[in-house]
């Protein structure tokens, strides 16, 4: 009898660590879960990544062989590509030769584009400065 209560005390003792063994079992399960839905999201996130960069290679030869063939529209069955200046941006070519009247106060001294753009366009010339006009690419499905 007394080999009976020692089975069934080891019983005990063996569902005791197989419910604890089936429990960590089930968080290792569940961690492996959300690291391999991690792994899938990083993937992911690197396929939009690489696809964005492609499309945005893509558009930038397209613009680049419109301009250079003077072409301001080039349509196709289901989508026109439009060739749009865009709106006259200041590049800066030499800080230092900026008047300080264009430049703002801040934490630090900064060139105020908005203003050396707004007395170029009224005939002034800014030493430092000039407008360049960019292009972007306009895809309109049709």
């Amino acid at each position: 009898m007394a080999d009976l209560t020692n089975y069934g005390e080891n019983i005990r003792s063996i569902q005791n660590q197989k419910a604890s063994a089936e429990l960590e079992l089930a968080k290792l399960q569940e961690e492996l879960h959300q690291s391999e839905v991690r792994q899938k999201i990083l993937e992911k996130q690197a396929e939009v990544r690489f696809l964005a960069d492609k499309e945005a290679e893509l558009k930038d030869n397209i613009l680049a062989g419109m301009l250079a063939n003077n072409l301001k529209t080039v349509e196709f069955t289901n989508q026109r590509f439009t060739a749009k200046q865009n709106p006259a941006s200041v590049v800066i070519t030499a800080e230092d030769l900026i008047p300080q009247d264009f430049k703002k106060l801040k934490t630090q001294v900064v060139v105020d584009k908005t203003a050396i753009k707004k007395a170029i366009q009224e005939g002034q010339n800014i030493e430092g400065a000039e407008l360049s006009y960019g292009y972007s690419l306009v895809i309109t499905p049709r």
